[in-house]
């Protein structure tokens, strides 16, 4: 999604840009070789996206809802970012592989057109349908996608149920279900499991949304999100060096659902004291124009990324290849990103002037009146998927 020229009034944060930059650099090294060294902690990258999307997109929801023809806007906007490239990804696949000697199932082809790919793991529906066969290979990172898009459907519909007042509360009532739901064992790749990362991300939101409290407060702003960071690093300390003798299978259930959540905590963290301090000195590398370019094509090194391994490793992904194939992928994807943000997704994205956000009429109140609005929603900066 793009929060980009969302307002007249909202300005670029470039630090958010490095953040989404940084998130996915360490996703494709993950990929490179999972499990092995520092690159482990590169799916964490993922939960980093998440959190910053539940943050840029609760900002515009609370801002524009009300206004005259917002769900028209909000959903066509999301639409013109995240679609195109991600049918485009897929019709290639689907093309290219059903020339392979052995090609994929289509069985299972509905779910990804229709971002529900893995639901098929919630309670209830797996006892209604069957898993589907491999459908398509090298896009088993669309799950994000999926949950992304399930999120943007659901999310602003809450908040116009719920009012902006209640924002607060609803997300720390949606951590507590994620919390419990991470604990039944089911499938990671479901909104319910990761919709915690969304609402702490819709907290930073709220928090944050006085601008002129920030600046009187900034310091206890800057302590407050250092801690929540540190606590979540305190908790994966613990959970990965200390033996839980002794612990029962339901409350190893909970201690594995904390663990995954104490990432979401660190993130957390970290995007709220970023965003508490853009602009000043201390966050000057986050502003380099290299870094916060990788942000701005971050989406198409996402989307693109596993396909490329996949193509250069002989249609698999390897795990373990020498260095030299290592830097090709990266090099590759790096290419076919740029090309793609060039050439595809800026064209397409000049589209979203047709569907400009209303501005509120002489003496109609917004509905975030008891949450100031927020001046932390870049003129560029986007969402989890470079949005």
């Amino acid at each position: 999604m793009d929060p980009g020229m969302e307002c007249a009034t909202m300005r670029r944060v470039p630090e958010l840009d490095a953040l989404r930059a940084l998130a996915a650099m360490a996703v494709l090294l993950f990929h490179l070789s999972p499990h092995q060294g520092l690159s482990a902690f590169g799916m964490t990258g993922v939960h980093l996206f998440l959190v910053l999307s539940g943050y840029l997109i609760t900002g515009i929801v609370i801002n524009h809802v009300g206004t005259p023809g917002f769900f028209r806007a909000f959903y066509a906007r999301r639409i013109l970012r995240i679609w195109p490239i991600y049918y485009l990804t897929l019709a290639f696949l689907l093309v290219l592989q059903h020339h392979l000697p052995n090609p994929p199932s289509y069985q299972g082809l509905a779910y990804y057109l229709t971002f529900t790919q893995y639901t098929w793991h919630m309670p209830g529906i797996s006892k209604l349908v069957a898993i589907p066969p491999p459908t398509v290979h090298a896009f088993d990172h669309s799950w994000t996608l999926a949950v992304e898009e399930q999120f943007y459907l659901l999310w602003p519909i809450a908040v116009a149920c719920v009012g902006s007042r209640r924002v607060g509360w609803t997300a720390l009532g949606i951590i507590g279900f994620g919390v419990w739901f991470k604990t039944l064992g089911y499938e990671g790749w479901l909104l319910p499991n990761v919709f915690g990362a969304f609402a702490l991300g819709a907290l930073i939101a709220v928090l944050l949304n006085d601008r002129g409290r920030v600046e009187r407060h900034r310091y206890k702003f800057s302590t407050f999100f250092l801690a929540a960071g540190s606590l979540g690093f305190a908790y994966l300390y613990w959970y990965y060096t200390v033996w839980p003798f002794g612990w029962s299978a339901d409350r190893m259930a909970w201690r594995d659902s904390l663990q995954n959540f104490a990432y979401y905590t660190i993130h957390f963290g970290i995007v709220g004291w970023v965003a508490t301090n853009s602009g000043r000195w201390l966050l000057a590398p986050l502003r380099m124009r290299e870094l916060t370019y990788l942000g701005e094509i971050s989406y198409g090194l996402y989307m693109y990324h596993l396909p490329v391994y996949w193509l250069v490793g002989g249609y698999t992904i390897l795990l373990a290849e020498p260095w030299p194939m290592r830097v090709a992928k990266i090099t590759l994807t790096f290419i076919v990103a740029t090309l793609s943000y060039r050439y595809i997704e800026s064209p397409i994205l000049t589209l979203k002037d047709w569907f400009p956000y209303q501005p509120r009429t002489v003496g109609q109140a917004p509905m975030a009146s008891a949450i100031p609005r927020p001046r932390l929603i870049g003129t560029r900066s986007r969402s989890v998927l470079g949005d």
